[in-house]
C-alpha cells in the first residue's frame, strides 16, 4: 500500500517562524505610527505657537519703536515750543530793559541847576522865571531875573560864566524897571553829563552808605557859601 503524505497549511521551520514574526509585529508598527502622529501634531502646535509668538514679538517691537518715535517727536516739539517761548520772553525782557535804560539815560535832572542857583546867587540878585528844555541839540536853560545894580549883575554873570554847568552863557534884554532894578535874561546850553538823572542817582548811593562824612562835607560847604550867597527869594 503506497505511503500516505499528510499535508499541512502551517509552515514549519524558518518559514513558519518568519510568518509568526510578521504577524506579531503588526500591532507594534501601528503603535509607533500612532506615537509619531501625536508627536507630529504636538510639534505642529508648538511650531504654530512659535510663529505666532514671533509675529507678536515683532509686532510689539514695531509698536514700541513707533511709540518711542512718537514720544521723541512730541518731546522735540515741546522743547522747541518751550525754547521759543523762553527766547521770546528773554527778548521781550531785554527790550524792556533797553528801553528803560535809554529812557533813564535821556532823562535830565534839574536839581543840579537848582543847587547851583541856591548856592551861587548874589544877595542883591533874584530870579523871577526859570525855563528848562531839551531837544536834539541838548538841554538848555532860560532864566529871567533882576539885580539891584549893574555891579551886582556883573558879579552874578561872573559866577555863572565860571560854572561848568553852563555852556555859551549869554545875558541879554538888560533894562531898568520902575524901581531902578536891572532886569535881565540869561540863556545857556547845559552840559548833559552834569544833569544826567542816572548819574544823579549814582551820586546819591554813597550818601546813603556814608552819612556822617557827607553830612560833614555838606555842613562845611553850606557855611562857606553862606558868606557869599543867598537864596533867590531874599526879600528886598
Amino acid at each position: 500500500m503506497p505511503p500516505k503524505f499528510e499535508s499541512s497549511f502551517i509552515p514549519k521551520g524558518p518559514a513558519a517562524a518568519s510568518a509568526g514574526a510578521t504577524y506579531g509585529s503588526a500591532p507594534l508598527t501601528a503603535k509607533r505610527k500612532g506615537e509619531r502622529t501625536i508627536l507630529g501634531f504636538i510639534a505642529g502646535i508648538v511650531f504654530t505657537i512659535s510663529i505666532f509668538a514671533a509675529l507678536a514679538a515683532l509686532g510689539y517691537k514695531f509698536y514700541l519703536n513707533s511709540s518711542i518715535e512718537n514720544m521723541k517727536t512730541e518731546l522735540e516739539a515741546g522743547r522747541a515750543a518751550l525754547e521759543t517761548e523762553t527766547v521770546s520772553e528773554i527778548i521781550r525782557l531785554n527790550n524792556r530793559l533797553l528801553a528803560a535804560e535809554a529812557l533813564i539815560s535821556r532823562h535830565r535832572a534839574v536839581s543840579p541847576i537848582f543847587r547851583f542857583l541856591d548856592e551861587a546867587t548874589v544877595k542883591t540878585v533874584r530870579f523871577t522865571d526859570f525855563y528848562f528844555s531839551t531837544d536834539d541839540i541838548g538841554p538848555r536853560v532860560n532864566i529871567k531875573g533882576e539885580a539891584k545894580s549893574y555891579a551886582a549883575l556883573a558879579l552874578q554873570a561872573e559866577l555863572m560864566n565860571k560854572s561848568p554847568l553852563f555852556k555859551n552863557p549869554v545875558f541879554s534884554d538888560l533894562r531898568l524897571d520902575d524901581k531902578g532894578n536891572v532886569e535881565f535874561t540869561f540863556a545857556a546850553s547845559v552840559d548833559p553829563t552834569l544833569v544826567s538823572y542816572k548819574k544823579e542817582i549814582e551820586k546819591q548811593q554813597p550818601t546813603t552808605n556814608n552819612l556822617q562824612p557827607t553830612a560833614t562835607s555838606t555842613t562845611t560847604t553850606t557855611k562857606s557859601v553862606a558868606t557869599t550867597t543867598k537864596a533867590t527869594t531874599t526879600p528886598r
